[in-house]
């Protein structure tokens, strides 16, 4: 094996803001084992959402940092064999998953269906819900040109997919309106889209910030768009109108605002991201119904387990791929490459100075 050098993206994991450049020797593969040259990711709000629950939901543990009190948030992109110690694996072989933000990742296939991907079998990494684990071959190997919007859209969409599923599932909890915060992300937007085309009698309210409104109402997704500092003024959010709630923002106190605006009215309050870093609190004296985390993974599987894989990856492929072409005009995608443009986009990500109608792909070479 040549001797290799990685980088990473490390967070201190009590001041999340901060974000140094580690370099490190890559250790010797041992056997059946798999180096992986990470090629390029996704760098969204989603990834400053992984670093903010990274003890509350283990986001830290998949790719464990040297020093314990750092953190390396993970990312969704691309990555190609370098060196092998496997026999049904060969350099050249592109793989899309779950990687670190860095530049290398060592993986250990587990045994399955080797023309279609692997699961990780890593033994830090068998307690992590499997989709989190599994490494989706691409199919000839080639570049495409719709990857890097693949990449930042593929995970969020999927919750979005999974939320709208879950929700239509249980009638929408008997409300007429879907109210979004964070209105302008891309999850958001994905399940604006969602609901649009397979729940059209839920209306959809989404709120941002002022910047975002013209943006978020050109999208053409949304019913109804309300700035924050509107929301609950005399144009803002119809107290009367039954509905849930679908928080994107983690911003406890808005939340709580949310709930006692609406009171009963409130249906049901699902938590999902959090772009206001630093805003969320014990929601302890939130009124109403509970909020409830709605955890993607968990969702997932539950569907699969009602479809079956097969049924299940049809129904999410085609309606991902109809949102990546309306997204497509929606939003400009912008190239970032090496570790301190990396570094810089996650300091953007976490300041909020990231616009809403830009996504960011760190070509990594």
């Amino acid at each position: 094996m040549e001797d290799y050098q990685q980088w990473n993206i490390v967070i201190d994991k009590k001041d999340i803001s901060k974000a140094n450049i580690e370099i490190s020797d890559i250790a010797e593969l041992e056997e059946d084992q798999l180096l992986l040259k990470i090629e390029g990711y996704a760098l969204t709000a989603n990834n400053i959402s992984y670093a903010s629950t990274g003890d509350l939901v283990g986001y830290w543990n998949f790719f464990p940092a040297e020093d314990s009190s750092n953190g390396i948030v993970p990312v969704w992109g691309y990555a190609q064999v370098i060196e092998s110690t496997h026999l049904e694996f060969e350099a050249g072989m592109r793989f899309y998953g779950y990687f670190p933000m860095g530049s290398h990742l060592i993986v250990s296939p587990a045994e399955g269906d080797v023309s279609a991907g692997f699961m990780d079998g890593s033994e830090h990494r068998a307690p992590m819900a499997p989709i989190y684990n599994h490494y989706r071959k691409l199919s000839d190997g080639s570049h495409d040109e719709m990857e890097a919007l693949r990449a930042i859209v593929q995970p969020l969409f999927m919750t979005s997919f999974l939320i709208e599923h879950k929700f239509r599932s249980e009638e929408w909890f008997g409300a007429d309106n879907v109210i979004m915060t964070s209105a302008s992300s891309k999850t958001a937007m994905g399940l604006a889209y969602m609901v649009k085309n397979d729940s059209p009698d839920v209306r959809r309210i989404g709120l941002t910030s002022a910047a975002n409104v013209e943006f978020t109402m050109d999208t053409g997704l949304y019913d109804q768009v309300i700035s924050y500092d509107d929301a609950f003024g005399e144009h803002g959010l119809d107290a009367e109108e039954n509905c849930v709630s679908v928080d994107f923002a983690g911003n406890t106190e808005f939340l709580g605002q949310i709930h006692d605006h609406f009171g009963d009215n409130l249906k049901f309050s699902s938590l999902i991201g959090m772009t206001h870093v630093g805003k969320s609190g014990p929601r302890d004296a939130i009124s109403g119904v509970q909020p409830v985390f709605f955890f993607a993974p968990a969702a997932a599987q539950e569907f699969i387990n009602d479809l079956g894989q097969a049924e299940f990856d049809s129904q999410a492929g085609r309606a991902l791929y109809g949102f990546l072409d309306f997204i497509s005009g929606q939003i400009d995608v912008r190239t970032i490459e090496g570790p301190q443009a990396v570094q810089q986009a996650y300091e953007m990500l976490f300041s909020g100075s990231v616009s809403a109608s830009e996504a960011l792909y760190a070509n990594i070479g």
